[in-house]
């Protein structure tokens, strides 16, 4: 049901909004206001203006702390001394984080919390990306010598960093006697998604050196209530084990405003509600739509369904409200083990102010929820996510058939095919220039993937070559070399049945920092297919491993994540990809155009 807002005010203790509430059939005729709404026929709704005081359920004490934290929020006149991020050189980014942080330690706000809470704060590279180590100053609880809590902060992927992370760390260190390793994850406006979930991956992945992951719990509230859930898709994508419990807080597996409680919020904070609902207003997720799986799974059942126990937190004046509940009522439907709590009267976060009651509340059921279910799982390594990714990348492929369909790709052009490597290759039409290519790389992919979808993502194009990235997910997920070369074999004999002999041409698996234990059968994989290529005239293969290598080991090429490369790696596969196609790409684009003649 979409809200039209005719007009608000705002006023010290109330705000005139226009909202809109669904009301049955006990309301009396007397009851019903002398202006009523306006409904539309598509359901719009035109709201008069009405105010909202603070909520009769909230206490004296409540609504004081309230009052007293609107007029004395010194952190956020202290912060606005240093440069704006917005519109900052890249390089000027980290001093004015910076400068924020050292801003906001002095303040009475923060003052107050770290008298409060007696903590230790130890910065450290973990995985490495920068890290705050947060524990009890008296020690971590016997119970939690084994466990440890990570926090993904708030700050709409955009701030908070060494911030809303203290308010969000130093309770839950203190009240829950844990060890909370807080991330300082990658974000606007330099990085785009996926920066900070490749961040938390990485983390976590050093993490389990070191504990169960039955052991491990994350949560985070806002950006990082959204992070949490995106982490716990990657962590399926990866077929890692997962977490033994997590907290998404003030949002959940969708973006911020989604759902019927944005619109009424947007209008108590004034905020923009196209912002707050449309990820593609946001500079970190410019390039991500609502319905991605791996940003935003709450709509993904198949993954919802496999999610560790999960607690949610909201309030009824958080704009995010809608987020929390849909995806607490997905986790439920997929029978997962979901606790929703939902405070009332309050704001987006208010659990940041320690001096509210219910902040306490706030910290004492997080912590007795991860006292109930940390170490209760047995250490599992999760099912490999290819026993149930199709449906997921089945939208992926969906979505290129509908692009073709608005705008038809051109004939005879090179087709680049395969898994997130190609995906990520967003320099490739440069690179590859003056060759024409399109690009059809879906993440997380496996071999069988682009046999399965080869009629609407290979065939159609007709190309003039094939450049072939596949596999390097099939061996992660332990599939056998039989198998994975079994799986190529396929797709060649779907090839020359659709195409004739068009030529492909194999980029051997990459050899990369996170994978290198796989290195060894990677490389069985290549040896049989570059064997195969000396007997075949349309088989050509690239070897990209050699120089991906230095003394042995992969060379510094890669993210944070270890596994997807920087542009430097992309060098590396340019250079090899322009000299196996640019002295034969005249000769295959004659064929290809005689093919099209017959």
């Amino acid at each position: 049901m979409k809200l039209t807002l005719l007009s608000f005010s705002v006023g010290r203790a109330a705000l005139a909004i226009g909202c809109a509430f669904a009301v049955g059939g006990i309301l009396t005729r007397e009851t019903i206001a002398a202006d009523p709404p306006q409904v539309e026929q598509d359901g719009t709704i035109h709201v008069p203006a009405f105010l909202l005081p603070y909520s009769s359920f909230l206490g004296e004490g409540t609504r004081t702390a309230l009052r007293e934290h609107r007029l004395a929020i010194d952190w956020e006149i202290a912060t606005k001394a240093c440069p704006p991020i917005n519109g900052a050189e890249q390089l000027a980014i980290p001093a004015i984080r910076k400068c924020q942080a050292e801003a906001f330690y002095k303040t009475i706000f923060y003052k107050r919390v770290r008298d409060r809470y007696d903590v230790t704060v130890t910065p450290q590279q973990i995985g490495a990306v920068y890290t705050e180590v947060f524990a009890p100053a008296h020690g971590v609880g016997q119970h939690n010598r084994d466990r440890v809590l990570v926090n993904l902060h708030g700050g709409g992927f955009s701030d908070g960093a060494l911030m809303f992370s203290h308010l969000e760390s130093i309770p839950i260190a203190s009240v829950g006697k844990v060890k909370v390793v807080s991330i300082d994850y990658r974000m606007a406006p330099g990085y785009r998604f996926p920066a900070a979930v490749e961040d938390v991956v990485a983390v976590y992945r050093e993490l389990l050196k070191t504990y169960e992951p039955q052991n491990i719990g994350i949560y985070g509230c806002s950006s990082g209530g959204i992070l949490t859930a995106e982490t716990v898709a990657w962590l399926l994508r990866d077929g890692l084990p997962l977490p033994g419990a997590v907290g998404m807080f003030c949002a959940g597996g969708s973006y911020y405003a989604e759902g019927d409680a944005g619109p009424f919020v947007a209008a108590l904070g004034g905020y923009s509600l196209a912002k707050l609902s449309n990820p593609q207003e946001h500079p970190y997720f410019v390039d991500t739509v609502a319905s991605d799986p791996w940003a935003f799974p709450v709509r993904w059942e198949h993954l919802i369904a496999r999610f560790p126990p999960s607690l949610l937190i909201t309030s009824t004046r958080d704009q995010s409200m809608s987020s929390v509940v849909y995806m607490h009522s997905r986790l439920v439907a997929q029978g997962v083990d979901a606790e929703l709590h939902v405070w009332e009267g309050l704001e987006h976060g208010f659990f940041y102010d320690p001096s509210l009651p219910q902040s306490s509340e706030v910290y004492d059921v997080t912590v007795k929820f991860f006292d109930r279910h940390l170490g209760k799982r047995s250490a599992t390594t999760q099912t490999p996510l290819f026993a149930f990714l199709e449906p997921l990348l089945g939208t992926e492929v969906d979505q290129f058939v509908d692009a073709d369909r608005v705008n038809p790709p051109a004939l005879c052009q090179v087709l680049f095919v395969g898994s997130s490597s190609i995906v990520q290759w967003k320099s490739l039409a440069n690179d590859v220039a003056p060759l024409r290519v399109i690009n059809r790389g879906f993440g997380g992919s496996h071999i069988e993937h682009v046999n399965r979808w080869f009629d609407r993502i290979v065939a159609p194009y007709r190309p003039s070559a094939i450049v072939f990235y596949a596999g390097e997910n099939d061996v992660d997920a332990g599939k056998s070399v039989d198998r994975v070369i079994a799986d190529f074999d396929i797709f060649m004999t779907k090839k020359t049945a659709a195409l004739g002999g068009t030529p492909v041409y194999f980029i051997s698996l990459k050899p990369s920092k996170l994978r290198f234990w796989q290195l060894g059968v990677q490389r069985q994989v290549n040896d049989a297919i570059r064997l195969r290529a000396t007997q075949r005239s349309d088989l050509h293969y690239i070897d990209i491993t050699a120089p991906m290598l230095q003394e042995g080991k992969p060379k510094d090429i890669f993210l944070a994540d270890n596994l997807h490369m920087k542009p430097e790696g992309y060098s590396i596969w340019t250079a090899a990809v322009r000299a196996a196609l640019l002295p034969n790409s005249e000769g295959d684009l004659q064929m290809c155009n005689r093919t099209r003649q017959h």
